[in-house]
């Protein structure tokens, strides 16, 4: 009896500490996780910032807005930054396999997504592809530079319900303030600036996290014409879940965003100041 209440113990403290060790390896492998996935992208930094802190943000992935300032061969392109009396600009290298979206207007900016990095001449010659002429070399080299794997067009909200046949059917950003709630999952997004324009529909069917009104927004999504049987059927939209009759009666056939995900958007292209480390994560 003895014998076996000590073989009873040693089992018991055996399983315990095969389950300790089992926890704490799930809670290591979750807080790592967590902290990769906090690290995978940080959004709505400027040209400038990554010019002024290169060093800091050297292999962070980054969404970026900006003007495209000129093509210069078939993977690579230098953007303008947004703000006002900018003068900054960076080499964009498009490693996306999507050729450059074609742009409804001139003056239409862009969003790019990719990771910093510095052109360094073995890179160049590793990869021939870039086709980038000595001149272009000279000037970025050691700059700071994009590696681009998704590139979008990035038009203001009463540019896509001006001309919502310049976007049906693609990807866009758009950036701008959350104007009205109108249900679960459906918000308009305004202008925010001081021109007026028709505000854009917006319907979040992939339960992101809904915004409030007045908070300012970064929606990426596909822009689609309102028809609530095609969205419904699309998007498996059944009992609770299906669209508020109201929306169809005022938004038929209009365009809307279908969203891919919403981020806070605290950039303001009229302010000069920077706000890099807010975005960083620590």
């Amino acid at each position: 009896m003895f014998l076996n209440l000590r073989f009873v113990r040693w089992k018991n403290i055996s399983i315990s500490i095969l389950l300790f060790s089992v926890a704490s390896i799930l809670l290591t492998e979750k807080d790592n996780s967590l902290q990769v996935m906090a690290q995978e992208i940080i959004h709505n930094v400027t040209v400038e910032e990554i010019n002024e802190k290169a060093e800091r943000l050297l292999g962070q992935t980054v969404t970026v807005k900006g003007a495209i300032e000129e093509i210069k061969s078939g993977s690579a392109f230098t953007i303008e930054d947004e703000r006002y009396f900018s003068a900054e600009r960076i080499l964009v290298i498009n490693r996306s396999n999507e050729s450059l979206p074609e742009l409804p207007e001139r003056d239409i900016p862009i969003q790019v997504t990719g990771k910093i990095d510095k052109l360094e001449r073995a890179q160049i010659v590793r990869n021939q592809d870039l086709d980038l002429s000595p001149d272009i070399v000279a000037v970025f080299q050691e700059r700071p530079v994009i590696y681009a794997d998704t590139i979008v067009l990035a038009p203001d909200p009463d540019e896509v319900t001006e001309d919502p046949q310049s976007y049906y059917g693609r990807q866009v950003a758009v950036q701008g303030k959350v104007e009205e709630i109108l249900g679960a999952n459906a918000f308009t997004l305004a202008e925010d600036k001081l021109k007026e324009g028709k505000n854009l529909l917006v319907l979040n069917l992939v339960a992101e996290p809904m915004p409030a009104e007045g908070e300012k927004v970064l929606v990426t999504g596909m822009v689609r014409s309102f028809n609530a049987t095609e969205l419904e059927q699309d998007y498996d939209l059944n009992g609770e879940r299906q669209l508020p009759r109201e929306l169809e009666t005022e938004y038929s056939q209009q365009v809307v965003l279908i969203v891919d995900s919403i981020q806070p958007s605290n950039f303001d292209a009229s302010e000069p100041e920077l706000d890099l480390e807010r975005k960083l994560v620590p």
